[in-house]
């Protein structure tokens, strides 16, 4: 009678666990926001006696997500962003070299935060789908730009991390994306260049 009673409670729980999943629809959403990156690497390749300042490389970010509960705590949350990446430095007080790259950006995050709390935080990895990249050099106001995705790999891997809070239907979030594979396809820098993105993020869940 025991094992009946305590196997009766068993399949109570998972019962009650499963109805309370159910009970927290999967969701989707609009995001977008500004970015800030780097590539440690690409300053190795200037040489040591010019005076080289490294820059941020401002851009933007935009795409969709799509949260599944996995349980009242965490969430599997991917998605698909539009992201600027790059660079600039200054060579001098002459020169300034810029990169620019755009990647179709796909995070596959971990959403911790149960759904009636406002805060969340987010981590997991992130692939990343080359689309351009562009070198302009800028030489006394005169501006030269090439193509340079023959010099960038198609794919890029990472991983991110991240913490956000709502209001209702709406979010605000930050983000780090450090990247872990050298992109360079050509030794042209000399070092590994990888990409290092700080984003700020606003959205709408429907």
């Amino acid at each position: 009678m025991s094992h009946l009673f305590i196997g009766s409670l068993v399949v109570a729980c998972v019962l009650g666990h499963s109805q309370e999943l159910r009970a927290q629809p999967v969701s989707a959403g609009v995001k977008a926001g500004v970015t800030a990156a780097r590539l440690p690497g690409v300053t190795d390749a200037v040489p040591v006696e010019l005076v080289v300042d490294e820059q941020s490389r401002w851009g933007g970010t935009g795409g969709v997500f799509v949260t599944l509960p996995l349980t009242d705590l965490v969430a599997f949350q991917p998605e698909a962003l539009y992201v600027v990446r790059g660079a600039t430095l200054a060579v001098g007080p002459r020169i300034t070299l810029a990169y620019d790259f755009h990647f179709l950006e796909m995070p596959l995050f971990f959403r911790f935060g149960r759904s009636d709390r406002r805060l969340y935080f987010l981590t997991g990895p992130s692939v990343g789908f080359r689309l351009t990249a562009e070198a302009r050099e800028t030489v006394d106001g005169v501006i030269e730009t090439r193509d340079f995705a023959d010099q960038i790999k198609r794919v890029d891997v990472g991983v991110a991390v991240g913490a956000g809070a709502t209001a209702g239907r709406f979010l605000v979030e930050g983000r780090w994306t450090e990247g872990l594979r050298d992109v360079e396809s050509a030794d042209v820098f000399g070092a590994a260049v990888r990409h290092r993105v700080l984003a700020v993020l606003a959205g709408f869940r429907f």
